[in-house]
């Protein structure tokens, strides 16, 4: 009987210790997601979108982590340090800099296509690819359509 009443007060205070740690773990996880957030705004900050990308999937899936981190290419470290460029392996699992939609509205504006001529294609509003352009050369850091043009060449996203 006081073996038994010993083991149940053993296993209610293993039980507690649980939840310590349960909660402990929370707001620690609580804690590393804040922390994420402001690298991912100090990068954004500092005009690295590619970095700011990189550092919000990682905190939406931590547990990611080592592919987004290791690049495989002679032991090298990430696309953050080398860019989309860096390999075929890189280039799967570092987010897109781009949308989908700005990538459309980059290829047509270094084709030579006006605003109004890319809304009517992407039948969307003039105001619409304003947006989407001022976007594009705000996360790229890029300041004339030259600029745009030799980047998306860069990234084949045009062949001209």
């Amino acid at each position: 009987l006081q073996s038994n009443l010993a083991f149940q007060l053993r296993v209610s205070e293993l039980a507690s210790a649980n939840e310590r740690l349960q909660r402990e773990i929370a707001l620690e996880a609580h804690r590393l997601q804040f922390i994420m957030a402001e690298l991912a705004l100090a990068a954004a900050r500092l005009g690295d979108w590619q970095l700011a990308s990189v550092i919000r999937t990682v905190a939406a899936a931590p547990d990611n982590l080592s592919s987004v981190a290791a690049c495989g290419r002679n032991g090298e470290r990430a696309c953050p340090q080398h860019g989309l460029r860096a390999c075929a392996r890189c280039r799967a699992h570092v987010p897109e800099l781009l949308s989908t939609r700005e990538r459309d509205v980059l290829r047509r504006l270094t084709e030579g296509a006006r605003s109004p001529g890319i809304a009517a294609h992407l039948r969307i509003s003039v105001a619409t690819v304003e947006v989407h352009r001022r976007n594009i050369m705000r996360k790229l850091d890029l300041h004339t359509i030259a600029d745009l043009t030799k980047y998306a060449l860069r990234e084949g996203l045009t062949s001209l």
